[in-house]
């Protein structure tokens, strides 16, 4: 009796394993088959005993069943899964875990359908972008980032569709991943430097990213003008004319790098450098409105202050002190007429314009 029971029971275990193996083998024949239903509920019982859970065999054919969910296009087969991108891309890495020793068929066959899964959520990603639903489109990106994780395309990609869409949070998460993995490009540390700046108004953290940017791209402009507002902010004027010196010496051509060392000028009074500044601009961009109206407003305020000092006089002042300081008034108010007048044929709605030329031309008679 002995011998007989013992024989039940080995033949009751091979049943139990045997009925498990049958629901993955009929997991398997389903999905090849395009039984996408039926392969799914073979898999998920499949998926839980202890006999098959375990196997490279088991997670790679629910990724394979997973992904046709995915890509389904029939409702009674998409209902099955929500995220079955998501779980097929889980099931895949579960793959290469249990396998990861011997490195077997399964092992091989997930590793090789990964990069195509990628494709698949890649191309997905940008038919998301392509029709505004860029909360989509990032989903599915970085899902494709996650099976290639040093490639940065994905990421990329995904950056787009949130600087699109104008999602700022994301735009700074995304571009830290970037950073992360290597990626160096200006454009992503600018990206971080306004993010602290302009939306969460962190100065001392902005200042941190602009000093990472300034040290790997010294040379880039929009580095370059970061640091310089920073410097602004901080009122270091000497500090700011010297990053604007190593600006225009790697952007001679750029009118905007002239007109901001002409104010900074201004405003340390060096007013011979500003003028110098203002016209160096021009030269470069002959309708640049900024610097044409700084050199006009320049000499317009010295004919003001040369007016109010001809006020200021005594009802008998000394005549040559007088006639000297109406000379000087007439040249400011006539140098700044020309730089209006080229101004306003830029601008010609400006009311302030006009008025600064009537006023130029009454006092240079």
């Amino acid at each position: 009796m002995k011998r007989l029971i013992i024989i039940f029971i080995f033949s009751h275990c091979s049943l139990v394993l045997l009925a498990q193996s049958s629901a993955l083998n009929s997991a398997i024949f389903a999905q090849r088959d395009g039984d996408i239903d039926v392969a799914y509920s073979f898999i998920e019982q499949a998926v839980v005993h202890e006999k098959t859970r375990s196997l490279p065999k088991t997670w790679y054919t629910r990724g394979l069943i997973f992904e046709d969910i995915h890509k389904a296009t029939n409702p009674k087969y998409k209902s099955l899964s929500p995220v079955a991108d998501s779980m097929a891309v889980a099931c895949y890495f579960k793959t290469l875990e249990l396998d990861s020793i011997k490195k077997g068929e399964y092992y091989t066959n997930a590793a090789n359908r990964m990069p195509q899964f990628w494709g698949v959520l890649l191309n997905e990603g940008v038919g998301f972008y392509n029709s505004n639903d860029f909360a989509k489109a990032i989903r599915s990106y970085e899902l494709a980032a996650s099976l290639r994780p040093a490639d940065t395309t994905a990421y990329l990609y995904a950056l787009y569709s949130s600087s699109a869409g104008n999602m700022v949070d994301e735009t700074y998460r995304i571009s830290q991943k970037l950073i992360s993995i290597g990626y160096e490009s200006p454009r992503i540390y600018l990206m971080m430097i306004q993010y602290q700046r302009s939306i969460k108004n962190d100065t001392a953290l902005a200042k941190e990213w602009v000093e990472k940017a300034y040290r790997r791209f010294p040379t880039d402009k929009g580095v370059m003008i970061e640091k310089l507002n920073l410097l602004l902010l901080a009122g270091d004027i000497d500090k700011a004319i010297e990053e604007l010196d190593r600006a225009i010496t790697n952007f001679p051509e750029d009118p905007v790098l002239y007109f901001n060392r002409g104010v900074m000028f201004e405003k340390k009074k060096m007013k011979e450098q500003a003028i110098a500044d203002y016209q160096k601009g021009i030269d470069v961009d002959p309708k640049n409105f900024d610097c044409l109206y700084n050199l006009g407003a320049l000499h317009f305020n010295e004919g003001v202050q040369y007016r109010n000092e001809l006020n200021s006089l005594p009802r008998n002042p000394d005549p040559v002190k007088k006639k000297q300081l109406e000379d000087n008034m007439k040249k400011s108010f006539s140098s700044c007429i020309p730089f209006f007048t080229r101004a306003k044929e830029i601008r010609p709605t400006d009311s302030g314009l006009e008025i600064n030329l009537n006023a130029a031309a009454e006092f240079s008679k």
